[in-house]
């Protein structure tokens, strides 16, 4: 990369930074008013995401778009009531398994043609956290 463009990238890493600190702020508060209604002990957190994104990876100035490893392999991230805290799995989920999740963890009777794998036993029966 020539010096305009990783200037630009030096950017572009800088601002998103300052968005992700935005985040992590507004988890605080959410998991404060969670404690403070006195109800952490029942609610599941998700944190995900849709893709990777590169930042001067790969020669890449801002590209999300290719067959990469950063690219297809993001976070999964889930806090709640029988999950242990910090640890890991390998296991691949995809966004179209959230919505089974969710239902399954409140307690509704799942339909029989719903899309997606149920991630609860992966939560909860093992002591696996983040599903990467």
């Amino acid at each position: 990369m020539d010096d305009n463009t990783k200037m630009k990238v030096d950017k572009l890493y800088q601002d998103r930074l300052e968005t992700l600190l935005s985040v992590h702020d507004l988890v605080g508060e959410v998991v404060t008013t969670l404690q403070t209604a006195g109800v952490p002990n029942n609610t599941y957190i998700f944190y995900n995401s849709d893709h990777g994104y590169h930042l001067g990876q790969f020669n890449q100035q801002g590209e999300k778009r290719q067959p990469y490893e950063e690219n297809i392999r993001v976070l999964l991230i889930v806090r709640g009531p029988g999950i242990n805290p910090g640890k890991k799995t390998d296991r691949i989920a995809l966004n179209i398994d959230i919505t089974p999740t969710f239902l399954d963890l409140a307690g509704f009777k799942l339909p029989e043609d719903i899309d997606g794998m149920f991630l609860k036993p992966v939560l909860l029966n093992t002591t696996n956290t983040v599903i990467v």
